[in-house]
């Protein structure tokens, strides 16, 4: 016994797979959309939070490094010294 004697489908369909199951399509439900949108702007704004804690503790290390590097480089005196 074949296949197709098995579950009797039609030669038509046996090339598109996608028309068998457009019959069984419904409608997301609002609520799911909407769990579906707060999970993703959750995630974006977790991104954003990550990048500007990154982009804040890179700005805070630089002003650190250039407080320590003013204090040890050496400054010009103007001591009444010869030129």
């Amino acid at each position: 016994m074949s296949t197709e004697d098995e579950f009797d489908i039609d030669e038509s369909y046996l090339g598109v797979p996608v028309d068998l199951l457009k019959d069984f399509e419904e409608e997301a439900s609002p609520e799911l959309k909407e769990r579906v949108i707060r999970s993703l702007r959750r995630r974006r704004l977790g991104a954003h939070v990550l990048i500007f804690s990154w982009s804040a503790l890179g700005a805070v290390a630089r002003e650190f490094l250039s407080m320590v590097y003013s204090l040890v480089e050496p400054k010009e005196s103007n001591r009444g010294g010869s030129d």
